[in-house]
């Protein structure tokens, strides 16, 4: 009996007009088969060899040709060169089994739903194509069939519940790259498990192969059949797959009669993940959709720290849009040719599996154009689901021509042409599809308050308005390329660039006669419209006494024509004021707001504009705002350690706020004010208005300063400020990372939030985004704890640290006593002193503590010594209720006691009557020996 391993198989093609007819097998007790067939002569031949199976290789197929197509197992000895000349045989080719389906990474990881596995913040990917937005008009429809053509899924995993409406296996296959793509198409989504899928609302229909070359093959012929029978909306398949070999059969079932262009289905497929310009197929073929990767995680330029739990850095090949990752460092991205579509996030994302002895979980890490596929063929279930008319075509025209261009990024340049028409933009395809259907309405130019912000006025999902991420600062005109804010940085001789974000949501293109106007003001939670604006505000030097202006327009720029869902970045120059202007006001760091307003007579503002900056924003999508200082600190750089902000009271009559101190709601990890000092210090105008509101609040720790405040728990407040009209004060609010309570932790978020006392109305705020970097840690040692007695000094020397810093000492009251590495002192009694050591250019610090115990009690000299007659002793006992000295023979024990004075310091012995020898004298102290000291007799 021969074994599987010695077989072979082979496809059989017969010519038209030599069909087979009825296939009928009768099994040889050695497996192998005898057929009868409608050409005998045929069967006779085939008999003759060692043949263990004969079946049609495209059972479904309506295809005439692929109908002639049999699948023959043989030995893999055979010799078929007797048969192939027949008249009646087209062709006879073995059958390749190579195993095609795209790689990915096998590493465990524990879920959650809209959440980055590696940074632990919001999906990147998803957030990258702007897929929030796109689900603002839809989250897909069960009505959509997507086909996925793949290997093992499994129907219950938690996270596919409802996702899946049929499976065909066409093969068995032990493997879990099935339910991998799978989930990025319609995975369960806001569950509270597993991951976020980009189109959870579409079904699937699944089929299961043996991811070999033959089985995906019928399994594209597979969806073609469910198709006619079952599911007439299934214009979409998935194919995470890519062969090397341009299989004539696959071209059939794609090219063919009644085959997948025939029936107007979109296959979608992997373009490879061999880092080439090989033609891999089905992605090459004209027609189908071609994807490769880029990365979403991190910006152009970001060097992070973060580790995998093996240790492996494959997540740092994830720069924003850069086909190779992270092109600086040698990383190479995936296939790329002229063939491909366009590029989609797949670089390291979570997926689901079957293989639960491995991941219990039932996920895992899956990486490149395994899991960038399914986003763009969900992203195709959603344009489907908005317009379920378009075909195939029309889809893949939509995908293709919505996509944002990323060859202008520098990295990518050398790949010019073979990127497709870029980077998948999930809201302006589906917007594009949802005005194809049905294009009325009003033009809408909107920028987002945040990245929850959907465009809906009034937006009631934002909580923090002044962080808008449609506005940013850059110190080089590099904002096309990275979106990070910086603090704006004065420099004479060149302009910073701020950088505004607008985007069309409406199916009316724009005109390009709209304007954009930027603004400026310094930081300021109590910001009014226009006052602070406009350039009329002014405050006085309290120095000088000169007037300093307060905030001003930066410029207005043109709005280009824009396409429904279509965004564009403006770019302004702008010259920063010189902060020397303002260092008599409060000499800390102190930056600025900027507003950004959309003026169009196509789209006014939707609600009138008031006084309150908060609303306006909050009102309308023509505005964003941004109040936001960056603390970046830096190891061995003098860094900014915090920021200033002003607090006023913009209104004409007296009244009261509340100042608000609270952290990243979605933050994880320590909080800011558990790994730092996060101080709070208030200029006299502030703090007078805390004094004259009765210096109410919470959550705080005061400091020997009243003026300043130490933030201990989440929402500090600082309540009950009593401003007078337009007044304004300011505080600086700063960070120092204690080297004691230090993580692996890099960025925090912390807000500073102004309230209405009496109506709690929010009236503006300021964000600090503080970024730490890795450095080495030092830990204050001020030396070890001494004894001495009173009346004596001690110099007390803190061990130095391989770094300029400074070296503070404070009493056992908090009170700083002195600056420097060595100090002496002189306690009356026993006290702890404090070490603080800060370093000079990151503010970094630590403490120590060390006690000097000091004896109350001494016994001073003995003189003379030796004596004859009369002994002067010298003693201190004044805090003592009653004290003597006790003189004892060290040769007989016989002692003798002298009450002594407590008030006096010395007492005269009379020694002339005892024995010549050696004495011990001690002082006791409330019956208690304190001292003592030896005494010779002569």
């Amino acid at each position: 009996m021969l074994l599987a391993q010695n077989t072979q198989d082979y496809y059989l093609e017969i010519k038209e007009g030599f069909e087979l007819g009825e296939i009928q097998k009768t099994i040889n007790p050695n497996q192998t088969v005898n057929l009868t067939m409608a050409n005998m002569a045929l069967a006779n031949e085939l008999n003759t060899k060692q043949i263990f199976s004969f079946k049609k290789a495209f059972s479904n197929s309506q295809n005439s040709r692929l109908q002639r197509v049999y699948i023959l197992r043989a030995s893999e000895d055979i010799d078929f060169s007797n048969i192939i000349e027949r008249i009646e045989i087209q062709k006879i080719t073995p059958i390749i089994n190579e195993i095609i389906l795209t790689s990915d990474i096998n590493i465990g990881m524990i879920p959650n739903d809209y959440e980055d596995i590696i940074t632990g913040g919001r999906n990147t990917a998803l957030d990258l194509i702007k897929t929030p937005l796109a689900w603002s008009i839809t989250t897909g429809d069960p009505n959509v069939v997507i086909g996925v053509v793949d290997a093992e899924v499994d129907l219950y995993h938690e996270d596919l519940q409802g996702s899946i409406i049929e499976t065909v296996i066409i093969d068995d296959y032990n493997g879990h790259h099935g339910a991998g793509v799978t989930g990025m198409i319609n995975a369960q989504t806001n569950n509270g498990k597993g991951i976020a899928s980009i189109a959870p609302e579409t079904k699937v229909v699944f089929v299961q192969t043996n991811g070999g070359l033959h089985s995906l093959t019928q399994g594209l012929v597979e969806i073609i059949h469910l198709k006619n029978t079952s599911y007439p909306s299934l214009k979409i398949v998935n194919c995470s797959w890519a062969s090397s070999i341009n299989y004539e059969y696959l071209q059939e079932v794609i090219y063919g009669q009644n085959g997948i262009l025939d029936n107007d289905i979109l296959i979608i497929a992997a373009a490879g993940n061999q880092g080439d310009t090989t033609y891999r197929y089905p992605a090459a073929y004209n027609g189908t959709m071609s994807v490769t990767t880029v990365g979403h995680r991190f910006p152009i330029g970001y060097i992070h720290n973060l580790q995998d739990p093996n240790g492996i850095l494959y997540w740092h090949r994830s720069w924003k849009d850069c086909f190779a990752g992270k092109p600086d460092y040698g990383e190479g991205g995936n296939t790329r040719n002229d063939k491909v579509s366009v590029t989609s996030p797949g670089q390291i994302l979570l997926g689901l599996t079957t293989n639960y002895s491995d991941y219990p979980e039932g996920y895992r890490l899956m990486t490149a154009t395994s899991p960038a596929t399914p986003i763009v063929s969900g992203l195709a279930g959603l344009i489907l689901s908005i317009n379920p008319n378009l075909s195939a075509p029309q889809i893949k025209q939509i995908i293709e021509m919505t996509a944002d261009d990323i060859y202008h990024i520098s990295y990518n340049q050398p790949y010019i042409g073979q990127l497709g028409t870029g980077r998948i933009n999930a809201f302006r395809a589906v917007k594009t599809a949802q005005c194809m259907l049905n294009p009325t309405g009003d033009l809408d130019l909107a920028m987002q308050n945040s990245n929850i912000d959907l465009f809906v006025e009034p937006d009631t999902e934002t909580e923090i308005f002044w962080e808008s991420d449609d506005i940013w600062v850059r110190n080089q005109d590099d904002g096309n390329l990275i979106d990070v804010h910086q603090n704006p940085e004065y420099d004479a001789n060149n302009p910073n660039y701020v950088y505004v974000r607008v985007t069309n949501n409406s199916c009316v293109t724009s005109l390009g006669n709209d304007n954009i106007k930027l603004y400026w003001a310094k930081a300021n939670t109590s910001l009014s419209w226009p006052t602070h604006w406009d350039g009329s505000l002014y405050i006085e030097d309290p120095v000088t006494q000169e007037d300093v202006l307060m905030g001003n327009e930066i410029g207005t720029l043109n709005i280009p024509v824009l396409g429904p869902g279509e965004s564009k970045l403006l770019e302004f120059e702008w010259s920063v004021p010189n902060p020397d202007n303002y260092t008599n006001i409060n000499p800390n760091p102190w930056h600025f707001c900027l507003l950004a307003r959309i003026e169009s007579l196509g789209d006014p503002m939707t609600f009138s504009e008031g006084n309150l900056i908060y609303s306006n924003v909050k009102n309308n999508n023509n505005i964003v705002w941004k109040n936001t200082t960056v603390v970046d600190i830096y190891p061995n750089t003098r860094s900014q350690i915090g920021g200033v902000v002003a607090i006023g009271n913009p209104t004409s009559s007296i009244k009261a706020y509340n100042l608000q101190f609270i952290k990243e709601n979605s933050e994880a990890g320590k909080a800011i004010y558990e790994e730092a000092e996060v101080t709070v210090q208030m200029d006299n105008t502030l703090y007078n208005a805390w004094v004259k509101g009765g210096e109410q609040g919470q959550n705080f720790d005061s400091t020997r300063e009243a003026d300043k405040k130490i933030a201990i728990a989440n929402n500090m407040t600082i309540s009950n400020l009593q401003l007078n009209p337009n007044e304004i004060g300011t505080l600086y609010l700063k960070f120092n990372f204690l080297t004691s309570e230090i993580s692996t932790k890099r960025d925090y978020t912390y807000h500073v939030i102004q309230r209405d006392a009496s109506t709690n109305e929010i009236i503006g705020g300021e964000t600090y985004k503080v970024h730490k970097y890795p450095r080495p840690i030092f830990y204050a040692y001020a030396g070890n704890d001494e004894e001495i007695d009173k009346n004596e000094s001690i110099t007390i020397t803190a061990a130095q640290i391989n770094e300029a810093a400074v070296y503070n000492w404070y009493d056992p009251e908090g009170t700083l006593i002195y600056t420097g590495t060595d100090l002496t002192v002189s306690p009356a009694v026993t006290k702890t002193y404090r070490l603080e050591i800060i370093t000079d250019n990151d503010g970094y610090k630590d403490y120590d503590d060390v006690k000097i115990m000091v004896n109350p009690y001494k016994l001073g000299g003995l003189v003379p010594n030796p004596a004859t007659n009369i002994v002067t002793t010298n003693y201190i006992a004044d805090e003592a209720s009653s004290a003597y000295l006790m003189v004892v023979s060290n040769v007989t024990g016989i002692s003798n006691n002298y009450i002594l004075d407590t008030v006096e310091t010395s007492i005269n012995l009379n020694i002339s009557n005892y024995p010549n020898g050696l004495y011990s004298v001690a002082l006791v102290c409330d019956g208690k020996i304190v001292d003592s000291k030896n005494l010779v007799k002569q």
